[in-house]
């Protein structure tokens, strides 16, 4: 039983961003609309299952979208400050996951609404990625665009993936939830819950307790574990773009992972893996997740949500 409600377990579900837009699509409403179709699909299995859903999700792409328009030579609009552009994802994004998500439990049958929470994430001025900025965001450019955009716009910029030149900002540890007895209040209502998009709203707190919005990308994976944590949910799903995590990956020795002890995980992580850029995140996200709450985490596809719940797909970490 969940220990947030007394009637159904709670699972904490974190999608990416890039199931929302892929990468071969231009962005468009409609085709965000199908993508958002499609994983309020797979989804709502989770919620008709008897499960309460708590849903993040990432906002690369959408984030990347934003920051291409804004940059336009002919834009009308001033480029926002990074933090701004997380905030108006975690709207569009939330309504079209809530909408889609409401109306596919109108279609089947099942009693339940779902509530979107803009959320801010404290984290510390201090940490040690804003010294050293190290996460890509938005488009590529080449090297010329992008050192005129850096000279315009004083920011620090890297190569990436062999693809083109990429704005790299600081990726602090996420700290505190500020909307943790808000959204705790909502679940206990018996409603499930969106929230935490693209890793929360990143937020310093000034010396008179007041927040502040400061330009930096929370890795989702940890605050939705952070967010699992202190809800004290029963299941940590990370949704991603393998149906299981595997060792020695792409070599003739890779073995792919299904049910392990949360030692075996922390082990496999400690022999190096998986990779700080992919997996490296899911990982340690859930292996903390299931040492401070000894629930169990899975790591799985989109498609595999459900049947990994009842232990038939994906990669689970328990105990």
């Amino acid at each position: 039983m969940s220990k947030n409600t007394p009637s159904k377990p709670l699972v904490v579900a974190a999608v990416g961003g890039n199931a929302l837009l892929r990468e071969d699509q231009k962005g468009t409403i409609a085709e965000q609309a199908a993508n958002v179709e499609q994983c309020a699909n797979e989804l709502v299995n989770i919620i008709s299952a008897g499960n309460q859903l708590l849903l993040t999700h990432g906002n690369g792409p959408q984030v990347g979208l934003i920051m291409l328009r804004d940059s336009y030579p002919g834009a009308v609009i001033p480029p926002m400050p990074l933090y701004i552009y997380n905030a108006e994802t975690q709207g569009q994004i939330g309504f079209q996951l809530m909408n889609a998500l409401s109306n596919r439990l109108v279609m089947s049958n099942v009693r339940e609404e779902v509530a979107t929470v803009i959320t801010r994430v404290i984290v510390d001025r201090n940490d040690s990625g804003f010294q050293n900025p190290t996460k890509p965001v938005g488009p590529f450019y080449s090297v010329e665009v992008i050192d005129a955009l850096a000279k315009a716009h004083n920011f620090q910029y890297m190569e990436d993936s062999g693809r083109g030149y990429r704005k790299v900002v600081a990726s602090p540890k996420p700290l505190e939830i500020e909307e943790i007895k808000l959204i705790r209040s909502i679940l206990d209502s018996g409603r499930s819950v969106i929230a935490a998009g693209g890793g929360g709203i990143p937020v310093i707190r000034l010396p008179d307790g007041q927040l502040q919005g400061i330009d930096a990308v929370i890795d989702k994976d940890l605050t939705t574990a952070l967010l699992a944590e202190q809800l004290k949910a029963d299941i940590l799903m990370i949704l991603t773009g393998v149906e299981q995590v595997a060792i020695n990956f792409n070599k003739p020795d890779m073995k792919k992972l299904g049910a392990i002890s949360v030692a075996e995980a922390q082990a496999y992580y400690d022999e190096g893996h998986f990779p700080a850029g992919s997996m490296g995140p899911k990982m340690i996200a859930a292996i903390n997740f299931v040492r401070k709450t000894g629930g169990k985490a899975i790591i799985t596809t989109l498609e595999k949500a459900a049947p990994a719940l009842l232990g038939s797909a994906g990669t689970v970490i328990h105990p």
